[in-house]
């Protein structure tokens, strides 16, 4: 299902002809890898995608976003998919050129499913930070850059150390529209 709602996000961006020198709404794409995996794990794959809100007279923006995250292919663990929708907040730094940097909180509802995953559906409160910069290639169009930590006291996975709170530390790349 959550690779139904991706896929029907992407549509509706890629069919998007709104062109506006003041943008109001975005659409953001993510794609990337963690970069501390679990012990015992490999690397997960991170892919997401968020509609948000630029605030009006200020350097804030608030965002929906959907994050989907997968490993444990390749290990005798067993694999564990983490999906999440996230409300966020993020602050851009001005710096008056075309590199942004920004930083974001957010927190949402995740549920995870997988061999790797302690009872069959895992789910509860998902939180985190990200940190990163944009680059303003149009006045449409942002390639973006972030760190972002999630964390979960809610859903717990088994590692080489045992059963442990899931966490995904990762690098993303991405698109962002603005409409």
């Amino acid at each position: 299902m959550f690779r139904t709602i991706i896929a029907a996000l992407a549509v509706i961006f890629i069919a998007s002809s709104a062109q506006a020198s003041d943008k109001n709404f975005y659409l953001e794409t993510q794609v990337g890898t963690t970069v501390k995996a679990d012990d015992g794990r490999d690397n997960s794959n991170i892919m997401g995608l968020a509609i948000g809100k630029y605030l009006p007279g200020r350097p804030i923006r608030v965002e929906l976003a959907g994050v989907h995250a997968s490993s444990g292919d390749d290990t005798p663990l067993g694999e564990v998919e983490v999906n999440s929708l996230l409300g966020g907040a993020y602050y851009d730094f001005n710096t008056n050129s075309k590199f942004t940097p920004f930083a974001g909180a957010h927190a949402g509802y995740g549920w995870a499913d997988g061999l790797g995953v302690s009872t069959s559906n895992d789910s509860g409160l998902v939180y985190g930070v990200s940190a990163g910069v944009s680059y303003a290639l149009i006045d449409t169009i942002d390639f973006t850059a972030q760190y972002q930590m999630l964390t979960s006291g809610s859903i717990a996975v088994t590692n080489a150390s045992g059963l442990e709170d899931w966490d995904s530390q990762s690098i993303t790349v991405g698109v962002r529209y603005g409409f």
